[in-house]
């Protein structure tokens, strides 16, 4: 989400002054925890299927925009008709689900168990990307930003996913105006700014 993160900083920066932005990256897992027990107002999460999604005690979720994630790699050539070995899936959490879709087909449709490579952010994914050691799931908007370079690219015979953002802060409080501010700021700014998906 760093890139839906990086226009929502911006958004509110502009919109909002009064309202001072502490971000911290977690895990899915820490994530939770840290809005169960008030350390956080609020929290980003990635999901597969939010009409699925079970209930947390003591949370509210709501589902705030869908997320196309497109499989990229390095962009040296491969002949005709053959497909290059995935060395391995470049994840930013091994909790996220955004490349669960991705090891599934790599097994179910070539018999492969790929490794999994723990790249800690999207621009450090996108760097692993760039050197050949991997494939990595991320949105659209960095295929837009990095294919330019020449360096990565689609690649076209793996699958394209989606995943939803669901924001979640801590029932047994009522929101804050601040809250309430970027639950707003965070559907528009995403719908402003995203990347259309390509045929």
């Amino acid at each position: 989400m760093e890139y839906e993160i990086a226009a929502l900083v911006r958004d509110c920066h502009h919109h909002h002054p009064g309202i001072t932005l502490s971000l911290r990256p977690m895990s899915a897992a820490d994530v939770t925890q840290a809005v169960t027990t008030g350390q956080a107002d609020i929290g980003l999460t990635l999901v597969t299927d939010p009409a699925h999604q079970p209930p947390t005690p003591g949370l509210h979720r709501q589902t705030l925009f869908e997320l196309p994630l497109v499989p990229i790699g390095d962009a040296r050539p491969t002949p005709p008709g053959h497909h290059p070995a995935i060395e391995n899936v470049l994840v930013v959490d091994p909790a996220c689900t955004t490349h669960t879709a991705l090891l599934h087909h790599l097994r179910t449709t070539y018999g492969l168990e790929t490794p999994t490579l723990q790249a800690g952010s999207a621009h450090g994914a996108i760097g692993l990307a760039k050197a050949g050691l991997g494939v990595a799931m991320l949105p659209e908007k960095a295929l837009t930003e990095t294919t330019h370079t020449g360096t990565t690219t689609l690649i076209p015979w793996l699958p394209r996913t989606t995943t939803h953002v669901q924001a979640l802060w801590n029932a047994a409080t009522h929101p804050t105006p601040a809250t309430t501010t970027l639950l707003h700021l965070l559907r528009h700014t995403t719908h402003t700014h995203q990347t259309p998906t390509a045929a």
